[in-house]
């Protein structure tokens, strides 16, 4: 984080803007978010969407 803090001030100094383009609609089922969330953290569970899946 510190990294990129460092990288807006720089880029602010020389009249730059920065622009990120992420992806947030997904996380591997082994994140450390999803993984609170399965555990019953509350806060991670507002974050997916939870259903029963199919059998097949």
């Amino acid at each position: 984080m510190e990294d990129l803090e460092l990288l807006i001030k720089e880029s602010q100094k020389r009249g730059m803007g920065l622009m990120l383009d992420m992806v947030f609609n997904h996380t591997s089922t082994e994140h450390e978010w999803f993984q609170k969330a399965l555990a019953g953290d509350k806060k991670y569970q507002n974050y997916y969407l939870f259903r029963d899946g199919s059998e097949d």
